[in-house]
């Protein structure tokens, strides 16, 4: 049983795998495309591109990765802020539709208080006051 609850042939790799599957993303240690990795093999484990080689084989980032690393960074940073900014858009959408089907819904019981606050506090046609 290899490390991680199952052996690998010799030769092949993680990273292999998820590449013939078609996971590919950008290196951890570069931050470049897998294609385009620049890492040097592990002397230890012979393994290219894992952060774990870094931290416990005693290997150091180049200044070209540490460059990578803050460009990989700087992307999912915007990314980031570019989701969370779609997500308040879709909150507001959301909360201005409520508004309206409120509107629609007390024009159609004549102005009535037709949300009343329960013991949950959610919106009910259904009690009345």
């Amino acid at each position: 049983m290899g490390k991680f609850g199952w052996s690998l042939p010799p030769g092949v790799s993680h990273r292999m795998i998820d590449e013939a599957y078609g996971v590919e993303g950008p290196c951890e240690c570069c931050g470049k495309m897998v294609d385009d990795c620049i890492c040097e093999e592990c002397p230890q484990c012979s393994e290219y591109g894992d952060p774990h080689c870094y931290k416990e084989h005693g290997m150091e980032y180049s200044t070209e990765q540490l460059a990578g690393q803050a460009e990989l960074d700087q992307h999912y940073k915007e990314e980031r802020e570019h989701e969370d900014a779609m997500y308040r858009e879709y909150l507001l959408e959301e909360k201005m539709d409520g508004e309206q089907e409120e509107r629609k819904l007390r024009a159609r019981y004549d102005d009535k208080e037709v949300f009343t606050s329960n013991s949950d506090d959610m919106p009910s046609i259904f009690d009345e006051n």
